[in-house]
């Protein structure tokens, strides 16, 4: 029996490796990458279901570079090279929303984030690494 968590997981790598995502069709002309959410509880299912997808993708597509960023590593330096880090940690926690809004009252946008994730990916594609999906 399937749960939705499988479900979601099994259409990753048909999705990334399709031609629409790697040709970035549909995107209006943006890097094409793939983010996934799940629950903490979650969290080693994904990352088994990561190592698969890394061991996949160059079968499938023996020429794609894949990087993997981690979103919350990401954040959690973002959040350091900006000295909030321990501020942030001392806040309650609080859902989705009310972090965007504490993020933006920081003066960033999350947009930033945004830039800083293409940014590491064109980097890294520069760099010939590999994409990882994550």
């Amino acid at each position: 029996m399937s749960d939705r968590l499988t479900d979601r997981l099994n259409e990753i790598l048909p999705k990334i490796t399709s031609d629409d995502f790697l040709t970035s069709r549909g995107l209006g002309n943006e890097i094409a990458f793939y983010i996934f959410d799940y629950t903490p509880p979650q969290e080693l299912r994904v990352r088994d279901h990561v190592r698969f997808l890394l061991e996949h993708i160059p079968r499938q597509k023996p020429y794609l570079r894949v990087e993997y960023v981690h979103l919350f590593e990401l954040v959690i330096d973002h959040l350091k090279d900006r000295k909030l880090l321990g501020r942030s940690f001392r806040m309650p926690i609080q859902p989705a929303a009310l972090m965007h809004k504490a993020i933006l009252e920081t003066g960033d946008d999350v947009r930033v984030f945004v830039e800083e994730l293409r940014r590491q990916l064109e980097e890294a594609l520069a760099a010939g690494k590999r994409i990882r999906i994550g």
